[in-house]
């Protein structure tokens, strides 16, 4: 039987890289809801102090800021045209996905004259509201008028409160925005914009960007901007992600690409100490038999984990991609996706390649649900007890209550600081 696009809670995690990957996407995914739900509830505190403010007159305001901040970006956007800006302001602004944000959510407010009211009822874009599956994740590219999750809705969603929360004068700092929203300086600290007093999107020094994936986002670990550092809640993209699912250290972490993966098959002194499978390339067959779950898919420039695989060639993964300027099927974020090997045919343009980690099994496999639950309980602890920013580290610790006690990051990697014993992932120390 085919993989149908959901995601069954039952399927057993069995390999580390898998349970990275799923505890980086939930992670993230709930993150942003707290940050959205403390926007709609500054939102709300705002409009009950300004009942002066009539809801067709504040939709028009919320209006004209969106088409105003808009222009704005396209033209800065446009500025960063040249190749040799990238070197100035980074991947992430570079190949920022603002514009579409604003645009999806201009479209939607102009068309919601009872948008106050829906965001009072926490009513979003596309009419949705923001709710976490408890024991299901993200099916990337699910309809975006139906699933809140797995499309473009979470983050033009956050886009449209921070927006309204803007216009309406709530004092929002970026730094408060863990998941749903970063703020990006400039890679060069002598890369200045003008005229950005006015807009809560752009500064000076940088942008602020939202969702949960960021094309190059870990890349800036070594510039003048140190406290960008690796983060538990900022945004993956598609190889940073990889990258620490499967233990690679912070500097490998910071250079890893799909150019460097692709460059690993066949390379069996490859700094990742990674192992070929198989690949589609001219002088190989791609066998499907050789694949396991947790191994690594690369085609072009895109990766992602092996959670499964049928008997059909469909292989299920885990991965954070983004795809929001595209007329359908639109994809942004964390989630599950599926990809049908036997229709990519031998010696395609884009091969694919499966590599493995070295990092071992876990002794005792779960299911997905007992993950998740695991993970949810360990990021209400963490966000009620200890932190509400953003702060340095690596999502893993929220994969079981005895790593969350027991590990601390600490110089580019964990290290343990009591013994653990009988925990599900109690299988090796990561170093």
């Amino acid at each position: 039987m085919k993989y149908e696009k959901t995601l069954n809670e039952s399927v057993d995690i069995t390999e580390m890289s898998s349970a990275h990957m799923a505890t980086q996407i939930r992670v993230r995914q709930l993150a942003t809801k707290t940050t959205q739900d403390r926007l709609q509830e500054l939102i709300i505190q705002k409009l009950e102090e300004q009942q002066e403010n009539s809801g067709k007159e504040l939709v028009k305001l919320i209006s004209e800021n969106l088409s105003r901040w808009l222009a704005e970006i396209k033209l800065v956007n446009t500025s960063f045209s040249s190749k040799e800006a990238l070197e100035n302001v980074g991947y992430p602004i570079k190949y920022n996905k603002t514009a579409l944000q604003l645009e999806m959510a201009l479209k939607w407010v102009d068309n919601r004259e009872d948008l106050i009211t829906d965001l009072g009822r926490q009513i979003l874009y596309n009419g949705l509201e923001n709710k976490v599956g408890i024991s299901t994740l993200p099916i990337l590219q699910s309809p975006n008028d139906k699933a809140f999750w797995g499309n473009e809705n979470p983050s033009v969603s956050t886009v449209l409160l921070y927006s309204v929360a803007s216009t309406l004068g709530c004092a929002v700092e970026p730094n408060t925005l863990i998941g749903a929203g970063e703020f990006y300086p400039f890679f060069s600290g002598e890369y200045i914009l003008e005229g950005t007093e006015e807009n809560p999107f752009i500064f000076q020094d940088g942008m602020v960007l939202f969702g949960d994936y960021q094309f190059g986002g870990h890349r800036y670990f070594s510039n003048e901007h140190p406290n960008l550092a690796q983060r538990l809640f900022s945004p993956e993209d598609c190889s940073s992600a990889v990258g620490k699912a499967t233990s690679l250290t912070e500097t490998q972490v910071v250079s890893i690409n799909t150019t460097a993966l692709r460059k690993a098959y066949g390379n069996q002194e490859n700094e990742y100490n990674y192992q070929s499978v198989t690949s589609s390339l001219s002088d190989e067959k791609l066998d499907f038999t050789f694949i396991n779950p947790g191994d690594i898919y690369v085609r072009g420039g895109h990766t992602a984990i092996v959670l499964g695989k049928d008997n059909f060639g469909n292989i299920q993964t885990f991965e954070f991609s983004r795809d929001i300027d595209v007329a359908e099927n639109k994809k942004l974020g964390g989630g599950v996706y599926q990809y049908n090997l036997c229709e990519i045919p031998q010696n395609a343009e884009r091969p694919v390649y499966i590599l493995r980690s070295q990092i071992p099994e876990l002794k005792e496999s779960c299911s997905l649900s007992a993950l998740i639950k695991k993970v949810d309980t360990n990021y209400y602890h963490y966000t009620n007890t200890t932190h509400t920013q953003d702060t340095e580290g690596d999502s893993g610790i929220f994969m079981d209550s005895a790593f969350f006690t027991s590990y601390l990051y600490n110089n580019n990697t964990f290290e343990t600081t009591q013994e653990v014993s009988g925990g599900l992932f109690d299988y090796c120390v990561m170093l």
